[in-house]
């Protein structure tokens, strides 16, 4: 099941240092250097490359974020060291070797900034490290010989049996084309690999089994929650990971960067500038999400390698970076993530690397030359992995594909309308006469042609809003409305609150009339 050991060869450190020795055994392999001892960094230290000189006091220009200029109190960022990754230097140098880079800059900066905390740190991919710390000590960190830029730890959304034959994907299998030999690292909110179209049972025992025990059929809330927002693990020894369900004959592997409650995993007395804390583990099972009932890294991975997906012989690994409870995918999980593509089996070399890997997942107007997962992207390009990466989910302007779909050497997805798919309209009838986009909600009964009527706004209130109160009480009385429509907002302020159209008031006596029509 989910617990809160960490696998992978990764560990995290709980001192502000991180560089206990309790916290790393001395025969095991450096694969971290939030976890490095002080024996271990002298080590790596000894094979490290030659340090080039500084050739200035200052800090030099563009080392530092501007974004990060004058900042206060504690902050998370990206430190990119000047030496080439693993994958950068088309595997002329070793992961021993970046690691030395980074066991010398981490003794450097803890001298001059004692606070500052690691993280994590990556090296295949990228030669960067991952740091809380004062924002008043940056400017010393970017005076720092090994440093190439500083810049914030920044997040990342997911862009969400006719698809396949309209790509013509079901012309490749008819071709015997059907993805073998692939291995694809999804990179996304889990996926889960009890489902019936990734080969596993299909049944709620697997799942629980895998994840946790649900609620009852008839419980009025399906998902197990936290009032403190996230997910309701049990830790209960019966549910498991190592139970035969995981890895499977289509999830071969994977590993959970982000853990269940993140980014609602800081306690209720946590510090105003806190950051809220990643919880790995092993297990990438996705979480019943709250807004899929099923998880965007599943519906990805069916799409991808499903039984009725665009090649369904592929192997997946499950690489989970990006939230349930919300849309946020953690900037430094996905860099973790992007290493793991590149060694599955942990040892250090990328050899074993994924043939491609996927992140339907972007930030907007992205550029290249100005985002670390996008030059991961590049890097990994190098040593044979193609990534596919989503172009965006916000509609057709210029300009605003996402990143690291931008990435010169990604392969960017937009997304695409089959010939069934309908436009949903409202026709503003008067008084000021136009056509308005709208949503059809899924627990909507279907139009069967226009209807046409006054709209209302409701003036205040749980009306407005459209919400039962916290004992289910419904704000409308049965035929209060005849003849009219309600436009109503929504709120997450009860669990049962569902969203609802929302709108700006319109003129008080206008009339609209519904439609849907194909594109």
């Amino acid at each position: 099941m989910k617990g809160t050991s960490v696998g992978h060869g990764l560990k995290w450190a709980v001192c502000s240092a991180l560089l206990s020795a309790s916290t790393f055994a001395a025969a095991a392999p450096v694969r971290d250097m939030a976890v490095a001892t002080g024996a271990q960094r002298e080590r790596l230290a000894s094979i490290a490359l030659p340090e080039k000189v500084a050739a200035n006091a200052a800090a030099l220009p563009g080392r530092l974020d501007p974004s990060l200029a004058n900042v206060a109190g504690r902050v998370s960022v990206f430190v990119r060291l000047r030496g080439e990754s693993v994958a950068g230097s088309g595997e002329s140098l070793t992961r021993e070797q970046v690691l030395a880079e980074q066991a010398a800059f981490v003794d450097r900066i803890l001298a001059r900034a004692p606070n500052a905390e690691v993280t994590s740190s990556v090296q295949l991919a990228l030669n960067g490290i991952v740091l809380k710390v004062d924002g008043a000590d940056l400017p010393t960190l970017a005076r720092d010989i090994s440093v190439s830029r500083i810049v914030p730890v920044v997040n990342y959304r997911q862009d969400l049996s006719e698809t396949v034959p309209y790509i013509g994907a079901d012309t490749a299998h008819d071709f015997g084309v059907k993805g073998q030999g692939v291995r694809v690292a999804v990179i996304d909110s889990g996926v889960d690999y009890t489902h019936k179209a990734l080969g596993g049972p299909g049944t709620r025992k697997a799942y629980e089994a895998a994840w946790a025990p649900l609620p009852p059929l008839d419980a009025e809330e399906q998902i197990p929650q936290l009032t403190s927002g996230g997910y309701l693990v049990i830790n209960d020894p019966a549910t498991k990971a190592d139970d035969g369900l995981f890895p499977s004959a289509k999830v071969v592997g994977g590993y959970d960067f982000v853990g269940e409650r993140w980014p609602f995993s800081l306690p209720p007395d946590a510090p105003e500038d806190a950051v809220a804390p990643l919880e790995p583990d092993p297990d990438p099972i996705a979480a019943p999400d709250a807004t899929t009932f099923g998880g965007h890294g599943t519906h990805v991975a069916d799409i991808i390698a499903g039984k009725l997906g665009v090649a369904p012989a592929a192997k997946l690994y499950a690489v989970k970076a990006c939230s349930a409870p919300a849309t946020s995918c953690s900037g430094e999980a996905l860099l973790r993530a992007m290493d793991f593509a590149l060694d599955p089996n942990g040892d250090g070399r990328i050899r074993d690397r994924v043939d491609i890997i996927n992140m339907s997942l972007g930030s907007i107007y992205g550029q290249p030359f100005d985002d670390d997962l996008s030059l991961a992207v590049d890097n990994a390009s190098k040593v044979g992995v193609l990534t596919v990466a989503s172009a965006g989910n916000s509609a057709d302007k210029q300009f605003i594909t996402g990143s690291p779909g931008a990435a010169s050497s990604a392969l960017s997805v937009a997304q695409t309308a089959v010939p069934s798919s309908t436009l949903n309209l409202i026709t503003f009838v008067s008084p000021a006469a136009g056509d308005r986009g709208a949503v059809f909600q899924p627990w909507s009964t279907p139009l069967a042609g226009a209807v046409e009527g006054p709209v209302l706004y409701p003036p205040a209130g749980a009306k407005r809003l459209g919400c039962s109160d916290d004992l289910g009480a419904n704000p409308y009385a049965p035929g209060e409305y005849a003849g009219r429509m309600p436009l109503s907002g929504w709120s997450t302020r009860t669990r049962r609150s569902r969203p609802r159209m929302a709108a700006a008031t319109p003129p008080s006596r206008a009339t609209w009339s519904a439609s849907r029509t194909a594109t």
